[in-house]
């Protein structure tokens, strides 16, 4: 399986119990992504079936994953979280919450921009597209102005103890799934 398969192909292994009910969601840096939706998770779990396939287990609704393979990091959205997977070493950064909206999908990551289709909780008809500003750490820069951009950013948010940022009146701010810890 591969996206060209003439030029490479990857051996998906599909016989064993833990695949049972995963469905394809994607190819991202010669890896294979499956997802599994679960009833009553409250945040993904990654698993590494095979040296090229992993499993993204997560609610069986309002789970997406956004992927380029120009960066190791997969945004996965799941209501009003976003969380940030770093496929080299498969652990997840903080999660980020976008206060007040259900996050329809990711429509784009683009040097430290994230631009989403949202809805405002409790107003099924009331749809919006935002973009915010992420966090140091949650995106990697594409060339070198991008990279001194990136760290210019990064020592400004080092003089910002809450990482917010503004989105018409809500925050994006990371958050413990548990605690649900305030940066307010």
């Amino acid at each position: 399986m591969y996206d060209d398969p003439i030029r490479k192909n990857i051996p998906v292994d599909l016989s064993g119990p833990e695949m049972e009910n995963a469905s394809l969601l994607g190819i991202h840096r010669d890896m294979v992504i499956y997802r599994m939706g679960l009833d009553a998770i409250k945040c993904p779990v990654i698993k590494q079936v095979t040296e090229n396939v992993i499993l993204l287990e997560c609610g069986k609704v309002g789970c997406n994953v956004y992927n380029d393979d120009s960066t190791p990091l997969l945004y996965i959205s799941y209501i009003s979280l976003v969380f940030v997977l770093d496929t080299r070493t498969m652990e997840f950064l903080p999660p980020l919450e976008i206060e007040g909206y259900i996050i329809y999908y990711i429509v784009n990551v683009n040097n430290g921009i994230m631009t989403m289709k949202l809805g405002k909780k409790g107003h099924s008809n009331e749809e919006c597209s935002a973009t915010a500003t992420l966090p140091f750490n949650y995106f990697e820069p594409r060339d070198e102005m991008d990279q001194l951009d990136h760290l210019t950013s990064a020592m400004q948010q080092l003089d910002d103890v809450d990482h917010e940022i503004s989105l018409e009146g809500s925050l994006v701010h990371p958050s413990n799934i548990t605690h649900q810890i305030s940066t307010m």
